[in-house]
């Protein structure tokens, strides 16, 4: 029980190692924001499977909506999210989906 965080962090740990020792400093930025994509990603992943057991046990009094609040979060908001974490690194796309969402 959480050994997957452990070992995501320590791969995060090495990856962030390999990537700060690139010499050329626009290919280590290229690939920090890779990174940082991806984590994103794993984050947006992990919120809802954390915060679903955390108020299933200490929320006791909350409301049940919030419980299934957080239940379809945790099942529509990594998978919707994941391609929109990774297009935002492209310039187009990113405009496009300011221009939809300042509308």
């Amino acid at each position: 029980m959480g050994l997957d965080s452990l070992l995501i962090f320590l791969s995060y740990m090495m990856i962030l190692k390999t990537v700060l020792s690139i010499v050329s400093h626009a290919e280590c930025l290229r690939a920090l924001i890779t990174c940082v994509s991806h984590l994103c990603a794993v984050l947006l992943f992990y919120s809802p499977e954390i915060g679903l057991p955390v108020i299933h046990r200490f929320g006791k009094r909350s409301s049940p909506l919030l419980q299934i609040f957080l239940g379809y979060i945790s099942l529509l908001v990594p998978s919707l999210m994941n391609p929109l974490v990774y297009s935002l690194k492209s310039k187009h796309l990113l405009a496009r989906i300011i221009r939809v969402f300042i509308k």
